[in-house]
């Protein structure tokens, strides 16, 4: 049994050297994933921001659409009572 884990222990001895390598490349790998799942977190914010805007846009330019028709019809009453006093 002694033979055995002293067996082990000299197997282990070789990769005990990479533990700090693999321990630095372990938390690069965590930060790396904090850094994806903050910029996922980001990209939705960003998302829902821009379907906002569009939305706003969408009844910006529905306003527009109406202020433009009410300008037409105001301006052709315009037209026509000019005309109606030109004929007097």
């Amino acid at each position: 049994m002694i033979a055995a884990l002293h067996t082990q222990l000299i197997e282990l001895e070789g990769l005990s050297t990479h533990l700090p390598l693999l321990t630095v490349r372990l938390l690069e790998l965590a930060n790396l994933h904090t850094n994806a799942a903050e910029f996922s977190t980001r990209l939705e914010a960003a998302e829902i921001a821009v379907a906002r805007s569009e939305g706003v846009l969408y009844s910006v330019e529905e306003a527009l659409n109406n202020v433009e028709g009410g300008w037409k019809v105001n301006m052709e009453g315009v037209e026509r009572n000019v005309k109606r006093l030109d004929e007097l």
